[in-house]
């Protein structure tokens, strides 16, 4: 395929191949794929992997012979680590584990026979299949008596005789059963009885022995400078009553997880919570001392404002007294004093002291930010007093790093406010660095009113920019405040540089990247392809890990995107807008405007009519066969129906296919089902097949399909967390956009009821969910826009338990492969 990429491939298909069949295909894809498999992705190695285990397991399955290296060539390059599917693995393993013959065959050849890996490195890659294959000790001592057979009267490889003793070595030296055949073997060769000697020491190592020595030395290092920290503190406990910084900041480090240097010593406790630190180094009594001492601090009237800790970090500096600061509000809250009591400038410093800290050594950290905003922010106008004191300086100063600009910038709940602050630092500071005036524009065109965005870029014309890569900022801002009056600029920017295309991109807002750009124009979309189609030729994805959001293919895709957006326009201009582009533009794009041409004009069709309902529909398709995409949507339609009424209605308790002992079958099990039962008596001249291709390199789940008409099907199980937004992120957005789908498909959900652990995920608005399958439909609906509802048919099937049912048991447990949805 294109994409080189392995499907999923069900069970059953190999039931009926012959040993020589499966053979024959092991070969073909260790040959194929082996050499491809370190180009892969994780996903691909997977799949691989699964694939060639259950080739193997079936191969195997009735003891049928092999020799050993053909055996090791299937499945020594597949690694354990890699796969889906636990229950292949484990089957493999057990047929190792019961069949001495083969294990003790594939072993002998694996370590003994010459090869490109030498028998220590070849031990451990027996150890990476994860099949259970590693030497235990009565395998080396059999593989030794091996190795004797086959030297003869010859010397036995050195080399090989210390690296089988070698695997069978552990911390209590070499076992007995080994040891007693290698000495039975060596009989009176001296080096070889001198090999196994030196492997069945078990003495320390002399390096092994240093270490030791050294790490004893640094804990009685250790232990000499914490006695003399100790000391001094209890020597200074007025100062730390007193809420001294001085005496107080070492502990407060610790408090904060943060470590101290001791003598060139690193002092911390990671693994306990703030209090139990402190005790751990400096006992009980002074523990109780300074943990007193960090609330002192906080009655001091010589503490910091919030606004000179703001204005010395910009410095790169900070005062010794933020941690115990931070130190004596965390005690407070930890034993449950009110801290709104505390002097409101005091409460603020600790604030954006807090916000400044370095960051712990480790988690058992008290995150004391919530109670000190519940007491510091009653209002909008309380949060820009901060946002001003702390960030005002940093541009000031020009930093690089401007920090919780990117808290203010990104948070939802900041939004308004961010907006504004962002169009007033914009006009104040305009010497600020690159990034920080992009990371600004964004926030200003995201998040505040669009005649402020409008006037700030408009004035920013007048700016004498300091480099070339901060005036094409301010340009691509130009594409989306003032398009039509940049655009002999904008045009220009994108032929002198193609990177402009980046800019353009990062424009846009979070939101839209990668949709359909909904919120720009037809003559925004048409530049975005027109401008930069021929520069960027269309690039597929490479194979394996890809690196950065700027290469060839991401080019593609974002102008791939553009031309899909012109598709979802039903307006004339937009076909208009094709019919120049497809003349005049972006040769490699050429087909994909075509193909995305033909999608507009159905588009349009259905817009400029009003379609029928599918009731409508349903009413006349009842006993015909389909000829188009909506009377195939009323013929399914029946069908559904019908099957439904089986479901609940029959006396064959279809219901129960759905079901196992333990609840509800896996989600591809049941749609399997699902489908089994709708393809009863289907005419000759329809398909309802699985996992097929759309456009895009989209795989559907199924489709249902006659003739040219493709009628694209996703079925998910009410327990999937996808099972609110799939038909409009999966469905509509991937396949309904195939050219014989016509913008038309079916979204079906399968509703068992209240289970456990099986439940519906919660709603994404935060609303009750629904008791019925009928709420369940009303509320699939309701998500989907208004627009579109016409075009996608929702079916929520009951296959819940009647009342009063129970599961019969099964003589049989099925086994199926849980797939991606």
């Amino acid at each position: 395929s294109e994409s080189h990429e392995l499907r999923y491939v069900p069970d059953r298909l190999f039931d009926d191949l012959n040993a020589g069949l499966l053979a024959a295909l092991l070969d073909s894809l260790t040959e194929c794929a082996r050499p491809l498999i370190g180009r892969a992705g994780h996903s691909t190695r997977s799949d691989v992997s699964d694939l060639v285990r259950r080739l193997v397991v079936r191969f195997l399955g009735d003891n049928r012979k092999i020799e050993p290296e053909r055996l090791w060539s299937w499945i020594g390059w597949i690694d354990g680590h890699h796969g889906y599917r636990n229950d292949i693995k484990e089957q493999l393993t057990g047929i190792f584990r019961e069949n001495d013959a083969l294990r003790a065959a594939l072993l002998e050849y694996v370590l003994l026979t010459p090869c490109a890996d030498n028998t220590w490195l070849a031990g451990f890659r027996l150890a990476d299949t994860q099949l259970g294959l590693y030497p235990t000790g009565a395998d080396i001592a059999a593989i030794l008596k091996v190795l004797r057979t086959r030297s003869g009267d010859t010397q036995i490889d050195t080399e090989i005789w210390r690296h089988l003793l070698r695997h069978s070595r552990s911390a209590d030296g070499i076992p007995a059963v080994v040891r007693n055949t290698a000495m039975e073997i060596a009989a009176d060769d001296p080096e070889l009885l001198s090999i196994l000697d030196e492997e069945s020491d078990t003495s320390e190592p002399a390096w092994k022995i240093e270490e030791q020595q050294r790490q004893a030395c640094r804990k009685a290092k250790r232990q000499r400078a914490l006695q003399g920290w100790r000391e001094d503190l209890a020597a200074r406990t007025n100062d730390i009553a007193a809420g001294d910084f001085s005496t107080l900041h070492g502990p407060a480090a610790i408090y904060l997880g943060q470590g101290i240097l001791l003598d060139g010593i690193n002092i911390s406790e990671s693994e306990l919570l703030p209090e139990d630190r402190l005790a751990s180094l400096l006992g009980d009594t002074l523990r109780e001392q300074v943990l007193a001492g960090f609330i002192a601090v906080i009655d001091r009237d010589d503490l910091p404002s919030a606004s000179d800790i703001a204005q010395l970090h910009c410095q790169g500096r900070h005062y010794y007294i933020e941690g115990p600061m931070i130190c004596g509000i965390t005690e407070m809250l930890r034993r449950g004093r009110p801290i709104d009591e505390v002097a409101r400038n005091t409460l603020a410093a600790v604030y954006m002291a807090k916000h400044r800290e370095p960051a712990p050594s480790h988690s058992k950290q008290v995150n004391i930010i919530p109670a000190m905003e519940a007491v510091l922010f009653r209002s909008e106008a309380d949060w820009e007093e901060h946002f001003r004191t702390s960030i005002e300086p940093q541009l000031g100063c020009n930093l690089s790093h401007v920090q919780e600009l990117h808290r203010l910038t990104h948070n939802t709940r900041f939004a308004s406010l961010s907006g504004r602050l962002a169009i007033d630092w914009l006009r104040r500071f305009p010497e600020l660095p690159r990034s920080t005036q992009q990371e600004l524009l964004d926030c200003a065109i995201a998040h505040a009113p669009p005649d402020m965005v409008c006037t700030l870029v408009i004035d920013s014309r007048k700016t004498v920019h300091p480099d070339y890569d901060t005036m094409l900022l301010w340009l691509s801002a130009d594409f989306t405040v003032d398009f039509d009056d940049c655009r002999e600029s904008l045009e220009r920017a994108a032929a002198d540089n193609p990177d402009f295309l980046w800019l353009v991109r990062e424009r846009v807002t979070e939101e839209d990247r990668g949709g359909h750009l909904s919120r720009l124009s037809l003559a925004q979309l048409a530049y975005v392809v027109g401008a930069f189609g021929e520069n960027w030729p269309r690039t597929g994805h490479p194979l394996g890990a890809m690196v950065g959001r700027c290469n060839p293919w991401d080019a593609t895709e974002f102008i791939g995107d553009a031309i899909s957006s012109i598709a979802g326009r039903p307006e004339p201009e937009a076909t208009e807008t094709f019919r120049n582009l497809i003349a005049r533009h972006a040769p490699s794009y050429t087909d994909t405007m075509r193909h995305h041409l033909a999608l507009q004009q159905r588009l349009r069709r259905d817009h400029e009519y009003s379609p029928p309902s599918i009731d409508e529909l349903h009413a006349v398709m009842v006993d015909g066969l389909p000829e188009t995409i909506d009377d195939m949507r009323a013929w399914f339609k029946d069908r559904i129906e019908t099957l439904q009424e089986r479901i609940r209605g029959g006396n064959t308790d279809m219901w129960e296919a759905y079901w196992e002992t333990g609840g509800p079958r896996h989600e591809n099990f049941c749609r399997d089902r699902m489908i089994e039962h709708l393809s009863i008596e289907l005419p000759a001249s329809m398909r309802l097949e699985p996992e097929t291709h759309m456009v895009g390199g989209n795989w559907a789940d199924y489709v249902l399909s006659r003739n040219t008409v493709k009628l694209p099907v996703e079925i998910k199980g009410q327990w999937n967390k996808d099972v609110w937004n799939a038909a409009i992120e999966q469905l509509d957005a991937k396949y309904t956009v195939d050219w014989q789908a016509e913008n038309r498909g079916v979204y079906i959900v399968l509703w068992f009821g209240d289970i456990p652990e099986k439940q519906l995920p919660s709603h994404p608005d935060g609303t009750d969910l629904p008791k019925t399958p009928k709420e369940l439909r009303r509320m699939l609906v309701e998500r989907i826009p208004e627009d579109r509802r016409d075009y996608i048919d929702v079916f929520v099937l009951d296959v819940s338990r009647p009342p009063g049912q129970k599961r019969k048991p099964s003589k049989r447990a099925g086994k199926t492969r849980e797939g991606k949805s």
